[in-house]
């Protein structure tokens, strides 16, 4: 079993023991939303969620309007 340590936790319905995060598939109509499928590894029990997705690194900032300039060969 795959673990994907970047997933926020879960709390199993049934015996309430943590869960493990088993898969992530984006949600097609958004942008920022995946479905992650938990497993119970105690009582075998799956559920799925959805969580915002972090992003994976920030933006950097270019200059300003030379950048812009120079890109588009003025």
């Amino acid at each position: 079993m795959v673990r994907l340590s970047r997933e926020p936790g879960a709390e199993c319905p049934a015996c309430r023991r943590q869960m493990a995060p088993l898969d992530r598939k984006p949600i097609v109509s958004t942008d920022c939303l995946v479905d992650v499928t938990y497993i119970c590894e105690w009582c075998g029990m799956e559920t799925k969620r959805a969580v915002r997705e972090q992003a994976k690194r920030p933006h950097a900032r270019t200059g300003g309007r030379n950048d812009l300039s120079r890109s588009v060969g003025r």
